[in-house]
């Protein structure tokens, strides 16, 4: 018999879980993985997943169907901000290049620039300087990513 596929999340329930993680960031976040490490992950979730069937009764989530989803929020958040440095960079490179073309780019139009939704916003809060590019002296580019790099957060 076929797994069946569960309901799409909405995002109050996004949101929520967002929270739950947010609350368990300090252990979920930790870069260890040792076995004391992944026995307070695993503990971690499945609190998540109490919570989150508390608060959402009529349609429960296993503690792994709500990890996924983490997982592919953080991945969808991160590639929303590679996408923005991209075409920020792209951009940047062209007036740099075209300054006499300047004022034709100013006009409007062009193609469609991902914005990033609440859910990754507050993921990219939790985040932090993980979604930052390396620095690298060596690279050409490495002081425009110091200075124009979009990582959601004020200098």
């Amino acid at each position: 018999m076929e797994a069946r596929r569960g309901k799409k999340f909405t995002g109050e329930e996004k949101m929520f879980l967002l929270e739950l993680v947010d609350l368990q960031k300090s252990i979920l976040l930790c870069r260890k993985s040792d076995q004391v490490s992944n026995k307070q992950k695993t503990d971690a979730w499945k609190k998540i997943e109490h919570d989150f069937n508390s608060r959402f009764p009529e349609n429960p989530r296993k503690a792994t169907s709500l990890k996924l989803l983490y997982d592919n929020l953080k991945r969808k958040t991160r590639q929303t901000v590679a996408e923005t440095n991209r075409s920020l960079y792209v951009k940047h490179l062209k007036t740099v290049a075209k300054k006499d073309k300047q004022e034709i780019n100013k006009t409007g139009g062009g193609s469609y620039k991902p914005q990033l939704t609440d859910a990754e916003g507050r993921v990219l809060a939790m985040l932090g300087d993980s979604v930052k590019p390396l620095e690298n002296p060596y690279d050409s580019a490495a002081d425009y990513f110091s200075k124009y790099c979009y990582t959601g957060v004020s200098p």
